[in-house]
């Protein structure tokens, strides 16, 4: 049996824990710029170098203007300017074909942090295998229907899940470019493969 002074102890961790787990940000006061206080000069040789003197200070105590902190940004995938594409080599009718697929049905995310961008974080990228393309309808059934499976709802969509990105600065600034490389697992179907 718990004691009453327990059960209140109890209640309290209760409250403590939910309010640290609930709600969201709470807004935060905007910091209000403090003018510099300046201690004036005693006098000395004549005012017009105490006044001098008093502009310097006035100067050197003057803040430096903050530079703006860049927060982390999201970049959503656009399908209207991205796609995913496969290539493979095939020999159709006794000569050698290059195939292409492709896709615009691309979702996922990039998190970028332009203070480290070494802390850039990517979402799993999935793909809808249903859709892709290639120059014959024949072929694109046969891939839905027995390649990929993708007519299949459990099979309909490819995903990529990033597990390292290499190469990318410790800072850049704007405008800067730099190439960088994403490694992860590609799950086709129920089989997935290092890539």
């Amino acid at each position: 049996m718990v004691s009453r002074g327990m059960r209140w102890v109890l209640v309290a961790i209760l409250f403590v824990m939910l309010a640290a787990c609930g709600g969201g940000e709470s807004p935060t006061a905007t910091p209000t710029a403090v003018p510099p206080t300046v201690t004036p000069a005693p006098p000395t040789a004549t005012p017009a170098a105490a006044a001098d003197e008093g502009a310097q200070q006035a100067e050197a105590a003057a803040p430096e203007a903050a530079a703006p902190v860049a927060e982390p940004r999201t970049f959503v995938i656009d399908p209207a300017q991205s796609e995913a594409r496969f290539i493979i080599n095939e020999v159709l009718l006794g000569a050698p074909t290059e195939v292409t697929g492709v896709t615009n049905q691309v979702e996922g995310t990039i998190e970028i942090d332009p203070v480290a961008p070494e802390s850039t974080v990517l979402s799993p990228i999935v793909i809808n295998a249903r859709e892709l393309k290639t120059d014959r309808n024949l072929r694109d059934r046969a891939i839905r229907r027995f390649i990929l499976q993708s007519a299949d709802d459990k099979y309909q969509f490819i995903t990529f899940t990033p597990t390292a990105i290499e190469g990318l600065p410790s800072s850049a600034g704007a405008g800067d470019s730099f190439t960088f490389t994403v490694s992860g697992d590609l799950t086709i179907r129920e089989i997935t493969a290092p890539v």
